[in-house]
């Protein structure tokens, strides 16, 4: 089999937008660079077969894709292997790894000149460094035991990553624009802010005019401007004239636990109660940033679809991220997620692993009670919640009867498994439940709740042992996360657990794909988000597809791999016209 380190300069970075320059290749005894787009689209046929090798190959399959409609192989990512290494730098640009492994001195700047015999030079050298890099990288990872974990898994699931990525998800348009500030709905975020600022504005202009006269002092401008400079008038959503006013004026530390002056909502949410301001400072803010947020969607779709960027090698559990726009974070409210929606003719099918986590510290923990709990297809938030809370509740119906219970016991269960500290975790429980806790009492929750699942104590610890011994704890299958010795004992059990749920999601579209395509249902991956995984299917095929779905995520692992867990696993699937039917 032919080896090749191939590369693509292209006009800019949105695959929808721009267009490719060149494309080079390179192996020790054939290497080139084609700028005819003929020639590209043949050199590219006729390395089908090839085993070609990329730097963040995800970005040159959507490029390929929509120039040549073909989907071509990435068969060794060079920024991926890095991150599954033990010594590896913060960047995973290319100068950065070939610094790092290779010893390079930086070549990127002469790139700058942007004409083109200079961009045919710069892609040659980017394939023959990413050649260089695989050779060094691939042995490094047959020594670290990560060989079989990349090609088996995460190589495969880049590909399926660039695929989601190149379909994008469609998104309502006009759903959004009565969500953000059609003046027909009298909820629309933009009139919440304004209404928000109008209330702050004139309920405490009598403090914040001495604000608002000394900058008027500063710019030197007549009283009468004052209300239409910006620079003048008050901004709650600024950190430093929050900063000034909470603590000025109001004579509040806002000083986190290392002394630092803040206004994060985790310092601030410690005052709710003290004064009325730190509720509607905090709602502003998180209305503010909400409708940043889902603006940002205007401006990055492209012919009503969103197309994001799926990360494999940010996170330190090896979770997904995703950036321009951020899926990872939607908010789980109805109005929000109903922008989300399927094709005429389509509906889309969620499966969301339930209660993952919690079923994987019960695997690795072997606690009796929990893998009973589970066995028995009780809800292991709703036991906890009642036992911290001291309810009366039936377990088994407490999601429905009294949802916000069983998201306590969520929100504190994982926590402390996690090894959150109790000052940290009061924040946590104030700022999600609006409960205020003492640190007594937060005690006594963690007391309780070790004492009651005496396994995952024992598995803290065991982990902890085993990062400290070897350097790194692994997941279930078989990823290794290294970790420094002092972050050890707080985030050993999160390294082993976060990833592993992360990697079971993924990896059981691999077998939905297969098992949907042998049973004749035509399905389209769309998004992946924490434990949810999206598809859009004919509207015919919905029903049956879910049935597929939900089988395959909660057996699929026992067909395809040699795992085999304590705990039987749960997926709840919902179909509908968009992402709200989960709702």
């Amino acid at each position: 089999m032919k080896i090749y380190a191939a590369d693509l300069e292209t006009t800019g970075l949105d695959f929808t937008t721009d267009s490719i320059i060149c494309l080079g290749y390179y192996s020790p005894k054939d290497f080139g660079v084609l700028t005819d787009k003929t020639q590209i689209k043949q050199w590219l046929l006729d390395n089908q077969d090839s085993f070609l090798i990329w730097q963040n190959g995800k970005f040159d399959q959507k490029f390929i894709k929509k120039e040549f409609d073909l989907w071509v192989r990435n068969d060794f990512d060079t920024l991926l292997a890095a991150s599954l290494l033990p010594e590896k730098p913060k960047s995973r640009a290319l100068e950065s790894l070939a610094a790092f492994y290779l010893g390079e001195p930086p070549w990127k700047e002469a790139a700058l000149k942007q004409d083109i015999d200079t961009i045919k030079d710069y892609c040659q050298k980017d394939c023959q460094i990413t050649y260089k890099l695989f050779e060094v990288e691939a042995n490094l990872l047959r020594q670290a035991n990560q060989d079989a974990f990349f090609h088996k898994y995460l190589m495969p699931l880049s590909s399926l990553l660039a695929q989601l990525e190149y379909s994008g998800i469609p998104i309502n348009l006009n759903k959004l624009d009565w969500i953000l500030f059609n003046n027909q709905n009298p909820n629309n975020l933009l009139k919440q802010i304004t209404d928000l600022q109008t209330h702050l504005y004139t309920a405490y202009y009598p403090i914040i005019s001495e604000y608002e006269l000394k900058k008027l002092e500063q710019y030197k401008r007549p009283p009468c401007q004052k209300t239409i400079d910006t620079k003048i008038r008050f901004n709650f959503n600024s950190p430093d004239q929050k900063l000034w006013l909470l603590k000025n004026k109001l004579g509040l530390p806002c000083k986190d636990y290392k002394g630092k002056e803040t206004v994060g909502k985790e310092v601030i949410s410690e005052y709710i109660g003290e004064h009325p301001i730190i509720a509607e400072l905090l709602s502003l803010s998180k209305i503010t940033t909400q409708y940043e947020y889902l603006s940002s969607y205007k401006t990055l779709s492209r012919q009503g679809k969103l197309h994001t960027t799926f990360n494999l090698d940010v996170t330190r559990t090896g979770r997904l991220s995703s950036k321009e726009p951020n899926l990872q974070n939607v908010d789980t409210g109805k109005s929000i997620r109903s922008i989300f929606c399927a094709e005429p003719g389509k509906k889309l099918v969620i499966g969301d692993l339930s209660q993952i986590e919690a079923r994987l510290a019960a695997h690795f923990s072997e606690d009796p009670l929990l893998i009973s709990t589970f066995a028995e297809g009780i809800d292991f938030y709703s036991v906890l919640a009642c036992a911290l809370l001291g309810l009366t509740e039936d377990p088994k119906t407490l999601k429905v009867e009294n949802p916000d219970a069983r998201n306590f016991g969520k929100l504190v269960g994982l926590s402390l498994l996690y090894g959150i500290g109790n000052i940290k975790l009061i924040n946590e429980i104030k700022i999600n439940t609006g409960k205020k806790f003492s640190y007594r009492e937060v005690e006594q929750f963690k007391t309780s709740f070790f004492n009651r699942f005496g396994g995952l104590r024992s598995l803290r610890k065991q982990a902890y042992a085993g990062a400290l011994q070897n350097g790194y704890v692994q997941t279930l299958f078989g990823r290794k996360v290294f970790l420094d010795a002092k972050d050890a004992e707080h985030v050993a059990v999160n390294r082993i657990i976060q990833p592993s749920a992360s990697d079971l999601c993924a990896f059981s579209q691999f077998w939905v794909l297969r098992e949907a395509k042998e049973h004749g249902f035509k399905v389209e991956p769309l998004l992946l988000v924490h434990d949810e995984a999206i598809y859009q299917v004919e509207e015919k095929d919905a029903e049956g597809f879910a049935v597929l779905l939900k089988t395959v995520m909660e057996h699929g692992y026992k067909k395809y791999t040699d795992i085999q867990l304590k705990v039987p696993l749960g997926c709840d699937v919902f179909s509908g016209d968009d992402w709200s039917c989960k709702n």
